[in-house]
């Protein structure tokens, strides 16, 4: 609904003497207006008494249901002194305060309200959590402090950084330490604009756009279907957002409307001097608006930058993927050629003594700066290795911040970069299965490596003489920790020392499933292996094996890759299979009972076994699931592509958020308020609550 604007009426009466005095508070008379909808008026100033000086207009409308307009300012008036001042914002948010009361004869006219905060929008819950959980309570153990992907980043103060990325990452930095704010959405944002910490905007993935004024946050998503894709605003009631396809909104304090900008190229930045002085870079070349009307502008490159920023009308630059643009205030000129081999550009900052800064490559496998001043370019080696760096803004006052993939944040002073990020393994290669005994006791392997969490982070451990990396985990006890890397080798450590096995599974396939004792041991790889007293054995015929669970000797389950699985019962294998050669294949296996028996596979399938039949279950999804793990029958996990998260309550599948997009491989934990989640590109995730009302 939009704002609904009230104006109170302005009092003018000229006396001998005297001064107006302040005017009562406005009522919260709402008759026309739902609880949501406005606030009261500003009461009108009184006549003043004589030899005062001058007073104050009433005070705006403080009515608490007001959402979407300030009260206006009452007027004040008195003896031939100064009028007095308009009315102060509303309380809730709003437009701008009334005007001030005019003084009468040589009395001069009172200034005008303050500016209330954005109408509109939806309410979003606020949820309280730490810095790296999402409002589900997955939080990130690796990458820390955040993991998720980081697309966007803008400062207004050395104390005022906003970074936003994929599933609901919005994070906010004040100068001693990093915060995750309380909004509860999972929308994939790519683009953040703030003029101040209570004027925040948000936006990315599909048509979603969310606010913030100090309090709350808002949701003003838009109807069009489409990827909204960068901000900009010279003003709080003055911002710009747009989108593919020539989407572009427009923001004038009071509501978002679409605006038509004459083109349906995709809008991929927007920057401006004024609000009558904005480019818009497309694909297509650019676009110019002067505060009525647009205009095409032809790029040197036949196509405008993904990033656009500038310091005057005259001062306005540009970056595509591999092309740098300067316009002077009458024409744009390519600046690439000053360059070498210049490729990858993400990002593009101007600091407060005008020297330009983007991220690029220049064929090595170590992430540049590119820095422009004084008519010279600089290149200045980042340090960090090869990050995919998405964004970079500089802070007034402060360091250059960089965001990019796996939740990379660093700072650049200048001469160093400075990562905020801990990624173990640095981010290449899955994160193996977590194993773990309590809250402060944790193991897992990471590239080969093995890293143990006594409760205050991860620390690697030393591998033995003879183990040359570590793999999947799994074990009897505390002190009887089983590794499997690969190529047929077991490896035992009993937290002092480690035991060496050389090919004891016969096969030189990787392990994804281990279930059973240590004496009775079974083990899912290409093949099933069984392992008896030391000794081990081939079970199935090869069919890539993915999965293995059972409830004792004699009832064993193995699932496969070819829509098929396999139960050990009381001495005999039954073998069956499903569909056709486009039909699921079958990745994890899990039960609680003999009479409660899971298996999830490809496309979302899940099917559950009551000890008789097996039924179809809806898991309300599509995408493939790769792991189930459960403490109860009332109590399941369920992981997979996207970072998918289930759970099942006994009743029915709901969604978890996750807080990543990664694929997700394993699910698993000592107890039903300690759960870890492991997946790609070392991605640890644990939960220990939720933080949802």
């Amino acid at each position: 609904m939009g704002a609904r604007k009230l104006f109170a009426s302005v009092l003018v009466v000229g006396v001998a003497l005297g001064a107006g005095c302040g005017g009562d508070e406005g009522d919260d008379d709402d008759d026309d207006c739902s609880a949501d909808s406005c606030a009261g008026h500003g009461g009108i100033g009184a006549l003043g008494d004589a030899g005062d000086g001058n007073a104050s207009g009433g005070r705006a409308g403080a009515s608490s249901g007001g959402r979407n307009t300030a009260g206006s300012g009452g007027s004040s008036a008195g003896a031939p002194s100064l009028g007095g001042s308009g009315g102060s914002a509303g309380s809730s948010n709003g437009a701008k305060g009334g005007t001030g009361g005019s003084g009468a004869l040589s009395g001069a006219g009172g200034s005008g309200g303050g500016s209330g905060r954005a109408g509109g929008g939806k309410l979003i819950p606020s949820v309280e959590r730490p810095l790296g959980c999402s409002p589900d309570g997955w939080c990130w153990s690796n990458p820390k402090p955040v993991g998720a992907d980081l697309s966007g980043v803008w400062a207004t103060a050395e104390d005022d950084v906003w970074v936003v990325g994929e599933r609901g990452t919005v994070i906010h930095y004040d100068g001693k330490e990093w915060s995750q704010a309380t909004q509860s959405t999972s929308y994939d944002f790519h683009s953040v604009w703030a003029s101040g910490p209570d004027d925040v905007w948000v936006a990315g993935g599909v048509s979603h756009l969310i606010h913030y004024d100090g309090v709350d946050w808002r949701d003003y998503s838009v109807p069009e279907i489409v990827a909204l894709w960068s901000l900009w605003g010279s003003a709080p009631d003055d911002v710009w957002i747009t989108g593919l396809s020539g989407v572009l909104y427009h923001f004038d304090g009071t509501e978002v409307t679409p605006v038509d900008p004459g083109t349906k190229a995709n809008l991929f930045s927007v920057w401006g001097s004024a609000k009558d002085d904005v480019w818009f870079g497309t694909a297509d070349g650019f676009l110019h608006f002067d505060g009525t009307r647009f205009e095409a502008v032809t790029s040197p490159v036949a196509k405008g930058g993904n990033f656009t920023a500038g310091t005057a009308s005259d001062d306005v630059w540009s970056a595509t993927s591999d092309e740098v643009l300067h316009y002077d205030g009458v024409e744009w000129t390519n600046m690439t050629a000053m360059l070498d081999r210049i490729d990858d550009i993400e990002g593009l900052s101007i600091d407060a003594d005008g020297a330009v800064w983007i991220k690029a490559n220049f064929g090595s496998d170590d992430a540049s700066l590119v820095r422009y001043a004084g008519g010279n370019w600089t290149t200045l080696p980042l340090g960090l290795g090869d990050p995919v760096i998405t964004n970079l803004m500089g802070s007034p006052g402060g360091p250059l911040w960089i965001v990019g993939f796996q939740g990379l944040l660093a700072s650049f002073d200048g001469d160093t970069a400075h990562s905020l990020t801990e990624n173990l393994g640095d981010g290449q290669g899955s994160a193996g299965n977590v194993l773990s005994f309590a809250a402060d006791d944790a193991w897992v392997s990471v590239r080969g490596k093995l890293f143990h969490d006594s409760g205050d982070g991860w620390e690697e451990q030393a591998l033995g003489p003879m183990v040359s990396s570590a793999g999947y985990l799994w074990a009897s006890g505390p002190n009887d920790i089983w590794s499997f890397p690969g190529d047929g080798k077991v490896d035992r450590f009993d937290r002092t020392s480690w035991i060496h096995e050389v090919r004891a599974t016969g096969t030189t396939f990787g392990i994804t499933g281990v279930w059973g004792t240590v004496d009775d041991l079974y083990v899912a790889t290409y093949y099933a292996s069984h392992r008896v007293d030391g000794s081990w054995d081939t079970l199935l015929d090869p069919g890539s094996v993915h999965d293995v669970w059972g409830m004792s000797a004699d009832d064993i389950w193995f699932v496969g890759g070819d829509r098929c699985w396999s139960h050990w019962y009381e001495g005999s294998w039954d073998r069956l299979c499903t569909g056709n050669a486009d039909d699921v294949n079958y990745t994890s296996v899990w039960g609680s009972a003999h009479d409660d028996f899971w298996l999830v596979g490809t496309r979302g399938n899940v099917r559950h076994n009551d000890g008789s039949d097996w039924v179809t279950v809806d898991a309300g999804t599509v995408t493939n699931l790769n792991q189930i793990w459960g403490t109860a029958a009332d109590d399941v996990w369920v992981v997979g592509d996207e970072g998918l998260v289930l759970h099942w309550d006994g009743d029915a599948f709901t969604p978890s958020e996750s807080g990543t997009s990664r694929e997700l491989f394993d699910v698993a934990g000592p107890a039903p308020d300690d759960l870890w989640a492991t997946g790609d590109d070392g991605v640890i995730l644990h939960r220990t609550r939720s933080f949802r009302k």
